[in-house]
């Protein structure tokens, strides 16, 4: 039988080290941010939801929510809750997968054509109990 554990460790070894020195930066956190009148929030979970296509749309086109939160806010199916502080945006793509890689515009309109943005909300401080 061969014995592995020499070859098991050292991954073990190399992962611990990755997660020591790849999570400790401090300039990494100070990108994980956004800014509301100069003050900080800094984002710990990040949600990107396929809200399925838009109907009656022709051409077909497919919803996303892209949300960044702060620590504290969970999204439920209808609402936030929680408190702390979030921003979500509206994007509308052509593609079922996800979206295309292109410059994306805000259409007050709302015609939801793909490369749209239509919603978005800023909450800071927010707080909204179940």
């Amino acid at each position: 039988m061969k014995n592995c554990l020499p070859r098991q460790l050292t991954l073990v070894i190399l992962f611990g080290v990755l997660i020591f020195f790849g999570c400790s930066k401090k300039e990494d956190a100070e990108k994980s941010n956004f800014s509301v009148d100069g003050e900080k929030y800094y984002i710990s979970t990040c949600n990107f939801i396929n809200k399925g296509v838009v109907v009656g749309h022709n051409p077909v086109t497919y919803k996303y929510e892209l949300t960044f939160k702060t620590d504290g806010i969970t999204k439920t199916d209808t609402s936030y809750v929680g408190s702390g502080s979030f921003i979500t945006v509206t994007f509308y793509s052509s593609d079922e997968s996800g979206l295309i890689t292109g410059d994306y515009t805000y259409d007050g309109f709302k015609s939801y054509d793909e490369y749209t943005i239509t919603d978005g909300i800023i909450q800071e401080k927010y707080k909204q109990e179940l």
